[in-house]
């Protein structure tokens, strides 16, 4: 835009005389030149070398905490765009907890790891049925023999297969029961190794059935900063993340081998002879 001061200067022009007309015009001020708007925005984003313009940027942007507004912001200086940029960058970034990226699977974890977790506690069930010895008694009798099985399997059920099919808290009160008799069938299948073996080796054996139980919690209390599940509900809901499946078949699988080894040692006696 030209402000000209012709307006002025025209009165004079009609009056005056030849001489003065052309005094005056040479007199006359040179044109105010204004700048328009969008050059001074223009000139205004030039302003400065361009490193320092990108290096400002760029620590913004990292302020901000999003990567991706630097090269929109790099480019374009407008203060509408800034705005709107800023607004954009405020807004949190919310990543998922650790817990809700594992979590994949249904309540009760993968089929595949809750039928063989299934079958690992039957596996229990023979074995601490087939070997129990009750102290200061003798052998248990067959319908305790009978009890320690239909628990080892019922615990099975109810900890790896339940979840499948109702809600787990339905199953808590018999599950708690199963879990006290397959208790009492560990303490007497122990007292059987001490009748049978060595006290060393019972000992050992013993030793070795507390680090198996033991050390996975141990790991998964380090790689989950939780404590291990010991309530019934807790220990459905870990099957949700490979940290709990991976906690359970460690545990289950690594107690099924030391029954094996128990087993062995014991000269590999005839299973489910109380039976007969």
């Amino acid at each position: 835009m030209v402000a000209s001061n012709d307006q002025l200067t025209y009165p004079l022009l009609l009056s005056g005389s030849p001489d003065e007309k052309k005094q005056i015009k040479k007199t006359r001020p040179a044109p105010i030149v204004t700048p328009d708007l969008d050059e001074q925005e223009e000139h205004s984003q030039v302003a400065g070398p361009l490193w320092v313009r990108v290096w400002k940027n760029f620590l913004r942007t990292m302020a901000m905490g999003n990567d991706e507004a630097l090269p929109r912001h790099c480019l374009s200086g407008s203060i509408d765009e800034e705005n709107q940029i800023k607004q954009n960058s405020s807004a949190p970034i919310v990543t998922p907890d650790l817990d809700e990226q594992e979590a994949h699977f249904q309540v009760g974890g993968p089929l595949w790891a809750g039928v063989w977790l299934f079958f690992v506690h039957c596996f229990f069930g023979v074995f601490l049925s087939s070997f129990s010895y009750i102290p200061y008694f003798g052998q248990s009798p067959v319908w305790l023999r009978a009890a320690i099985l239909i628990g080892g399997v019922g615990n099975g059920f109810f900890d790896h297969l339940g979840g499948y099919i109702t809600h787990p808290s339905k199953f808590e009160a018999v599950r708690t029961g199963v879990v006290l008799i397959v208790l009492l069938g560990l303490v007497f299948f122990i007292s059987q190794l001490y009748m049978v073996l060595p006290a060393w080796e019972a000992h050992a054996l013993v030793f070795l059935l507390v680090v198996l139980l033991a050390a996975p919690t141990i790991v998964y209390k380090k790689s989950t900063g939780k404590e291990a599940p010991t309530a019934y509900g807790d220990m459905v809901d870990s099957f949700g993340s490979w940290s709990g499946v991976a906690l359970h078949l460690a545990v289950d699988t690594s107690s099924a081998i030391w029954y094996v080894f128990c087993w062995a040692l014991m000269g590999t006696p005839s299973l489910m002879a109380w039976i007969q």
